[in-house]
């Protein structure tokens, strides 16, 4: 609940729980959304639930920056001005935005890893978050990618749809194939 800041403890408990049992915790540090135009400063309150799994006996935690890039729609490099269409901000309604999102055209989004960066018994939250911060920036600021970033996935948000089309139209071909198959025996 990120407008009752009297809630963060328990907030970082259940976090520190979960991850204790395993879970891997996926955390938008910002703390918001934004138009995409900019890496807002990350917060550093939620990050402390590693502290918490330390204090509860843990073992230390590594926090793996990751920068998400829309760089094309249609096939097209996208500018400045096509970000705020992209981007889920403010007061905007998640399914009318989605809905427009995905009538837009197909878009190309890279996931860039950063550095990952140790939390122990000697660190401290806030300068953990300013180091993920840091490799956030450096994997997200610039425009030229090629050569200077190491992309591990590059997904086409329609990518999934069409494959699962493909894979369905597939399956019906076959059953189709098969009933011929069946057919002819008969005869």
């Amino acid at each position: 609940d990120r407008q009752r800041r009297h809630k963060t403890g328990q907030t970082n408990q259940e976090i520190a729980a979960r991850m204790q049992a395993g879970d891997r915790i996926v955390l938008f540090a910002e703390g918001t959304t934004s138009d995409g135009l900019r890496v807002l400063p990350f917060r550093s309150p939620l990050v402390g639930a590693a502290g918490d799994v330390l204090k509860a006996g843990g073992a230390g935690v590594r926090v793996q920056p990751v920068a998400i890039r829309y760089t094309h729609r249609d096939g097209l490099p996208l500018r400045r001005g096509d970000m705020p269409a992209i981007g889920w901000y403010g007061g905007m309604d998640l399914l009318p935005h989605l809905a427009d999102l995905v009538a837009g055209g197909p878009i190309d989004v890279q996931v860039l890893f950063g550095e990952t960066v140790p939390y122990d018994e000697q660190s401290d939250r806030k300068t953990v978050t300013k180091q993920a911060e840091n490799e956030v920036h450096r994997h997200g600021k610039t425009h030229d990618l090629q050569g200077q970033l190491q992309c591990r996935d590059r997904v086409r948000l329609t990518d999934r749809i069409d494959v699962a089309q493909e894979a369905q139209a597939q399956r019906f071909g076959e059953h189709d194939h098969q009933r011929e198959q069946q057919e002819q025996r008969k005869e």
